[in-house]
């Protein structure tokens, strides 16, 4: 079985496989919802799921309804025991729905424009270098349909190669209710993360892979005043240490 890459610093809704055995030498999983982007290999068959745990191949994804840089929130089975190709695992049963993502914006955290409505409690986080790039977040609004961003204040300086990034949300049209609505939300970060110019490589039991990453704290609107002005708290993760978002170096 090949590598599963779980990450020291990944926070939020645990996420696993759960193994069943179908029939006396079942070996068959299937996956709890979590993120996952769509990629494309040609060595793999076409469409690919990129997940936490690495690169399956889709072929039930049609090429003409998903594509490359999609973000879903997925579940799906591998069937170890059928596989048609001994160099990947193939996907099945995959049920998803799309997550909306936009770019890191670099922009002064304390302008609002319309992100003017206050995130409930601290996000959650999912970070994986599979996700080429991508960073998802679930946060809790009072609205339905909520529409965020990410923004990286061009006057803030680092401290200790640690840079903090601000979570700001968008009301829809629908009326704000009393109930709190949790949202997947997907930022792409990897032209951000190749700029910084930022590398490392860890060591495993099979070998050395090279990355580039940044070392970030989440800060939330958590208030607005009646004159406009934005008050931040700093997410919840990882006890307090700074959160880190990886990117394959040879991707």
């Amino acid at each position: 079985m090949k590598k599963l890459f779980f990450i020291s610093f990944f926070i939020g809704i645990v996420i696993s496989f759960n193994s069943c055995n179908v029939g006396e030498a079942g070996n068959y999983v299937t996956s709890d919802p979590a993120p996952a982007v769509i990629g494309y290999k040609t060595d793999m068959g076409g469409n690919i799921i990129c997940s936490f745990w690495g690169y399956y191949a889709a072929p039930s994804l049609s090429p003409t309804e998903y594509y490359e840089d999609d973000c879903l929130f997925i579940q799906f089975s591998i069937d170890y025991d059928n596989q048609p190709s001994d160099k990947y695992f193939t996907a099945t049963n995959i049920v998803g729905s799309r997550v909306d993502w936009n770019f890191l914006q670099i922009k002064n955290q304390s302008e609002l424009d319309d992100y003017n409505l206050p995130i409930s409690s601290s996000p959650f986080i999912y970070s994986s270098p599979y996700y080429n790039g991508k960073f998802f977040i679930v946060a809790e609004t009072k609205n339905k349909d909520t529409t965020f961003r990410l923004l990286r204040d061009p006057g803030d300086e680092n401290s200790n190669g640690v840079i903090n990034l601000y979570l700001q949300a968008k009301p829809s049209g629908t009326q704000n209710s009393i109930e709190l609505t949790s949202t997947a939300f997907a930022f792409d970060m990897r032209s951000f993360i190749i700029n910084q110019n930022t590398d490392t490589t860890i060591n495993y039991s099979d070998g050395r892979v090279d990355y580039h990453y940044i070392r970030a704290n989440l800060h939330y609107v958590s208030e607005v005043s009646e004159s406009g002005v934005p008050k931040y708290e700093k997410a919840l993760i990882n006890d307090g240490k700074p959160v880190e978002i990886l990117i394959f170096k040879n991707n």
